[in-house]
């Protein structure tokens, strides 16, 4: 009794449930099953293995985009850690393993460390490294959302992503100059495809429009000072 777009997204559903509850089980997708045979389950994934990250993050993301066409909620984050988040990138190379400058604190192979040193060449090269690996995880989600059907397009026609960061400086913790990247129009609501900047405007704005892109009617996000402007102009079609 489902329409034609409906059986695509039931049926990919079903899949993404058996893919997931796979991968929790055995820490491998369901492909490698299909290939290799009945896999030994073994133990379930350990999610404080530091080299488990790539895949709890696959795996979160996996949930959030069934969760979102399935309509369970209208809005989720996932977080790969906090600004002072000490895990080692270990499975971008070796050099992610060890610590060249033998600093308790400094210690080269973490984001927070190489945050605080990024003037220096060999740690704003990890950083570009583990920002490149951060951008490739933000292009799996909305791949993964584009690849369900609704409404005569896809859940990601129907969504904005957005990828933050708080700090616009990890060495000095400055909040100026930010980057914000957004995937997706919200239906049609944002104008997409272009650089924006916005200097010296509060990201209580960029909420704010953000509420409008999803019709929540208000003036406000967090502190009203914040928002006495409104919404951020251009950004909306």
């Amino acid at each position: 009794r489902l329409s034609a777009d409906d059986r695509v997204k039931m049926e990919a559903h079903i899949e993404a449930v058996r893919e997931i509850g796979h991968s929790l089980t055995t820490g491998a997708g369901i492909t490698s099953a299909r290939t290799c045979g009945q896999p030994d389950l073994g133990a379930p994934i350990d999610i404080e293995k530091n080299s488990n990250i790539p895949a709890i993050g696959r795996m979160q993301m996996d949930l959030v985009a069934m969760a979102l066409a399935c309509d369970l909620t209208r809005v989720a984050t996932i977080q790969f850690g906090k600004a002072g988040s000490n895990h080692r990138f270990t499975w971008l190379g070796p050099e992610f393993a060890t610590d060249p400058h033998h600093n308790s604190f400094c210690q080269a192979r973490r984001f927070h460390a190489l945050a605080h040193r990024e003037a220096d060449a060999e740690s704003r090269a990890k950083l570009v490294r583990i920002n490149t690996w951060y951008a490739e995880q933000f292009a799996y989600f909305l791949h993964k959302l584009a690849s369900i059907p609704e409404g005569g397009g896809s859940v990601l026609d129907r969504t904005v992503v957005v990828w933050v960061n708080e700090l616009g400086s990890g060495g000095t913790h400055s909040h100026e100059n930010t980057p914000r990247v957004l995937a997706g129009d919200a239906g049609g609501f944002l104008k997409t495809g272009r650089l924006l900047s916005y200097p010296g405007e509060a990201h209580n704005r960029l909420l704010l429009t953000l509420c409008h892109a999803m019709g929540v009617a208000t003036d406000s996000f967090g502190d009203p000072d914040y928002c006495k402007a409104g919404t951020l102009s251009g950004m909306i079609r």
